[in-house]
């Protein structure tokens, strides 16, 4: 196996060939991930149980089982700006296929969902060791993917039945695609296919994977290592395999709804709850009624399904107009679900409340939207996200100095995510899509440490060499 570092301005930089202890090497790190989250799921996972608070689980599982039965993609139940038993894209629909896939073969059995998750979530800790390794060299690469394995938020979020471990894997798996891409190699093509099937299929599994692949198609375009002659063709591969995964999705749409639909209508509600109805709740101590929405929007029951997010959307947009200030304050409040990185561990946040109000038999280990960090899992997940912040910041003006052009790729995929989470969404499991490019950061930063240690001269050394005669000129 061919491992190439590349923190020079001009690209590819040394080379490394890694034989055999790096495969095994590898091997290892893939059944040490794998194991951590397979005991997780036996001692807090294996019944067929739902035992997290993530109320998106149960839109998904209705989702896959109207796919199962023969429905199609629609809802038993009104869902969001869903009407049941009526084509619907409030989702996108790779995951609820994946769903219906799994529990065809296995009788609704939730137990193989959650192991798929976990080898999903073991091959992303490969993928993250050669991303590092490609990056900043195999030492980097090992150790990151050892922290990715031991993270205990990516150990635990193989338990619910939620898109994130399948979007991650692809997201990364788009990543390291790019990152491998050689400027001399004329005849390459697989690369920039498998970027753009990767990150076509993560927008399929979540609307951001939209934004993603955009930011992957500006590298790909003016920051590769690749040279001009052979950069185009890269560029109309990935956009050519980007576009061919999001065709059926859209026709689908036009078929059904009569729309082309690209993103779910749900972010119209995504944005009316982070603005309008937040306002509501936090700030005027709304009484809110049961479904707001249907409340709020005036002919909600006469609309159709886009129609009601887009009446959603508008709304929001009308108060962030009118309300900038109102709205500035709610995202800055909200961003901290995202990042925690200041002690607010004891907040309630309404969210949390109405979770464990209608959800009281869930134990510590449950997973929900907002957590307070209180619970001894939450606080090591909390302060696991810290650590692993400090060292990202950390590395980020030592490689910024290097003008290193991976390094600009893994920053740029950290600051799309985090002007998401002001703008659109704030929530740990959405920050949890760019943690392993911070891990990468995080420990090339260690190793550049090491290095400064290791090659600076102790006293002693220090005396003898000023103690030294000089050599006559």
């Amino acid at each position: 196996m061919i491992i190439s570092t590349d923190t020079g301005k001009g690209g590819s930089g040394s080379r490394t060939t890694l034989g055999v202890p790096w495969s095994g090497t590898l091997a290892l790190l893939f059944l040490f991930a794998l194991a951590t989250r397979l005991v997780f799921l036996g001692v807090f996972g294996s019944g067929q149980a739902l035992y997290d608070g993530l109320p998106d689980q149960a839109q998904y599982l209705d989702l896959a089982a109207g796919l199962m039965n023969g429905e199609g993609y629609r809802v038993s139940t009104d869902t969001f700006a869903a009407t049941a038993h009526t084509p619907t894209a409030v989702r996108p629909p790779l995951y609820p296929i994946v769903l219906a896939g799994i529990f065809a073969v296995f009788d609704g059995a939730y137990l193989p969902v959650r192991i798929f998750q976990a080898v999903l979530g073991a091959g992303t800790c490969l993928l993250l060791a050669l991303a590092g390794a490609r990056c900043f060299g195999a030492t980097t690469g090992l150790i990151s993917g050892f922290l990715l394995a031991a993270y205990p938020a990516f150990i635990m979020y193989v338990r619910p039945l939620m898109p994130e471990m399948l979007y991650i894997s692809l997201v990364v798996g788009a990543v390291v695609c790019l990152l491998f891409l050689d400027k001399e190699d004329a005849g390459q093509w697989a690369l920039p296919a498998g970027s753009g099937f990767c990150i076509g299929m993560a927008s399929l599994t979540r609307p951001e994977g939209l934004a993603v692949g955009a930011l992957l198609l500006a590298w790909l375009t003016c920051l590769s290592p690749l040279r001009k002659a052979i950069r185009l063709r890269a560029v109309l591969i990935f956009c050519g395999c980007f576009v061919a995964c999001l065709v059926p999705w859209v026709v689908r749409n036009q078929i059904s709804m009569g729309s082309p639909l690209l993103l779910p209508t749900h972010g119209g509600f995504n944005l009316w709850e982070q603005s309008w109805l937040t306002n509501q709740r936090i700030r005027l101590n709304w009484d809110e009624p049961a479904y707001p929405e249907r409340h709020v929007i005036v002919g909600w029951q006469s609309m159709t399904e886009m129609q009601r997010d887009n009446a959603m959307f508008s709304q929001a947009i009308d108060f962030i107009r009118h309300n900038p200030a109102a709205y500035v304050e709610i995202r800055l409040r909200q961003v901290w679900n995202s990042f925690p990185l200041w002690p607010k561990e004891m907040a309630s946040d309404y969210r949390n409340r109405a979770i464990r109000a209608r959800c009281p038999d869930l134990d510590q280990t449950a997973l929900v939207d907002v957590p307070n960090y209180v619970t001894i899992p939450e606080v090591i997940r909390v302060w696991c996200f810290r650590l692993l912040f400090v060292g990202f910041l950390a590395s980020v003006a030592p490689n910024l100095k290097a003008n290193s052009r991976p390094t600009l790729l893994l920053l740029s995929l950290i600051g799309l995510n985090a002007f998401m989470a002001f703008f659109i969404n704030a929530l740990e499991r959405y920050r949890m899509q760019v943690d392993p490019f911070m891990i990468i950061l995080a420990a090339n930063g260690l190793v550049l440490l090491y290095d400064r240690k290791r090659t600076k001269p102790g006293p002693r050394a220090r005396n003898a060499s000023a103690n030294e005669p000089s050599l006559p000129t």
